[in-house]
């Protein structure tokens, strides 16, 4: 392992990674129904300091867009952006999704789909692994 890895892995705070992933998990976000998860994505990156963008998409206007494709109905969407500048030069940029597909029955679930539980090191929950 290198010097910078040594000193990047040092930095990580896993339990912080937890908790902030458990707070996500705990917010349904079946596909179609995401807003509720994208404003609370939207607050966690306000509170370390981003500047955060939220929007309404327009899904009327975008369906009319001859590339437009939407796989289950939604009343509402949103795009959410947070930035965090660190100086000058390159950019970082992380791009990602927060819809989960139904969980089915929670019955046939080991541990509760919206809610995070850490079991012998690995964090159970719907969407924990999606990326």
């Amino acid at each position: 392992m290198s010097d910078i890895e040594r000193k990047v892995l040092e930095k990580i705070d896993e339990a912080i990674i937890v908790k902030t992933a458990s707070e996500l998990i705990e917010v349904p976000s079946i596909t179609g129904d995401e807003s509720k998860a994208q404003r609370r994505i939207a607050k966690m990156m306000e509170s370390v300091g981003m500047k955060v963008d939220v929007w309404e998409i327009d899904i009327p206007k975008i369906s009319k867009h001859p590339d437009f494709s939407m796989g289950v109905d939604r009343k509402e969407g949103l795009g959410v952006v947070g930035c965090l500048r660190a100086g000058e030069g390159r950019s970082l940029i992380l791009n990602g999704h927060i819809d989960v597909v139904s969980p089915g029955d929670e019955t046939n679930w080991s541990f509760l789909p919206w809610r995070g539980t850490v079991k012998d090191g690995m964090l159970y929950g719907r969407g924990s692994v999606d990326m």
